[in-house]
């Protein structure tokens, strides 16, 4: 997939997860992440503490910077329930990936592996 998207050479990339129907305008995001430069931006919604080890959970600091990321922990730190909509900087993604697929014991799960790694 990464020459796939490395032959547009996009200089960001939208990932959204493959098993949900979406409606939105994805354009706000986008700009948001463009706006503040950031490598990485992930949409969130607050769910209840108890049903939060059913989502890949992120902390963020007092700027929304993104500081620790699980994919279903069971002692949920936050209840910032990632939405699977995620906006990147091709570049940082793709070393990223890169990374991850050498890194031995990896199951280059999105959530529970690239993600923490970029953090």
């Amino acid at each position: 997939n990464i020459n796939f998207i490395d032959q547009y050479a996009p200089e960001y990339v939208l990932i959204l997860s493959g098993d949900h129907i979406y409606k939105m305008n994805y354009s706000i995001m986008i700009d948001f992440h463009k706006e503040i430069d950031a490598d990485c931006t992930i949409s969130v919604i607050d769910v209840p503490i108890k049903e939060a080890s059913r989502f890949g959970i992120l902390s963020s600091d007092e700027s929304g910077k993104i500081i620790d990321f699980e994919e279903k922990p069971k002692k949920p730190k936050s209840t910032q329930a990632s939405m699977g909509i995620y906006v990147f900087k091709w570049s940082k993604l793709k070393k990223y990936l890169e990374i991850d697929d050498k890194t031995p014991g990896s199951s280059s799960d999105f959530g529970k592996d690239v993600i923490p790694l970029m953090l």
